[in-house]
């Protein structure tokens, strides 16, 4: 399965993929290949992946669910079956099924413990804040307090915004996450995002890249909350005309964002 990974033909990775099914049904791996090469449909994904959970289950064998919840990632024999669950999580969510997608995620996260190798914190903590799971997204921002990742910065504005509105604490927030990542307010404020920014193959987000991928998932919850584009875009001026040592009047600031 490693030389199906780092192989570029589709075709190559899909013979070694079965080849690895023949030597071993239990090869969760083989099944992620498979699921991301071969499958047309999402629902045809889904079924691949679910395949995948069961055989690395099979493979691990019930001690490791026993002895290793917190430290899954660390240990290179789980690393099939995590993507394969991770993978399936992924999909579902795709597809709409979010309170299925829910509990893989979940169980991804317990199995990994606070470490979260594969990220879930960037997914739970916006989605839990656009449903009005609040008290959810505030544990997974409190818990990942020191993260600089847009997913959680922005995240934080926006809840506290929408708890307190333009409070102090809001304004804090808002500022060290723009100060962290500014592109991200730019995607916020771009009413269409015309284009797809994705990473070159072996290579780690951009700031950029990860601005646009925050914004294009979770633009809506701003959307959806009263003022709060409007709340960006003064924080934006304010910030400008401090910076440049200028004065203009709360108003005139107003008139300008509408």
């Amino acid at each position: 399965m490693w030389t199906a990974f780092e192989t570029p033909s589709k075709v190559k990775r899909v013979e070694l993929a079965k080849l690895a099914l023949s030597i071993s049904p239990d090869c969760a791996d083989a099944y992620v290949v498979l699921a991301d090469e071969t499958a047309r449909t999402s629902q045809k994904r889904i079924e691949i992946l679910e395949e995948g959970v069961k055989a690395g289950e099979r493979a691990l064998g019930p001690t490791y669910f026993k002895e290793d919840v917190g430290s899954f990632w660390g240990i290179l024999e789980t690393r099939p079956y995590m993507r394969a669950r991770f993978g399936l999580a992924v999909e579902l969510k795709i597809a709409g099924r979010m309170d299925e997608a829910l509990i893989h995620f979940q169980e991804v996260l317990r199995l990994n413990g606070h470490s979260d190798n594969q990220g879930v914190r960037y997914i739970l903590a916006p989605y839990f804040l656009s449903v009005g799971r609040i008290k959810e997204a505030e544990k997974l921002i409190k818990e990942y307090a020191d993260d600089v990742g847009p997913e959680l910065n922005y995240t934080h504005a926006l809840l506290l915004f929408k708890q307190k509105g333009d409070s102090e604490k809001a304004r804090e927030v808002l500022q060290e996450a723009a100060r962290r990542n500014p592109s991200v307010i730019s995607y916020l404020l771009t009413p269409k995002l015309s284009r797809r920014l994705t990473p070159a193959p072996g290579t780690a987000y951009s700031d950029k890249e990860e601005a646009y991928v925050y914004a294009h998932a979770w633009r809506k919850s701003w959307l959806e909350t009263k003022g709060s584009l409007d709340w960006l875009v003064q924080n934006l001026l304010t910030g400008w005309i401090a910076k440049h040592n200028l004065y203009i009047s709360d108003k005139k600031i107003l008139d300008l964002t509408m």
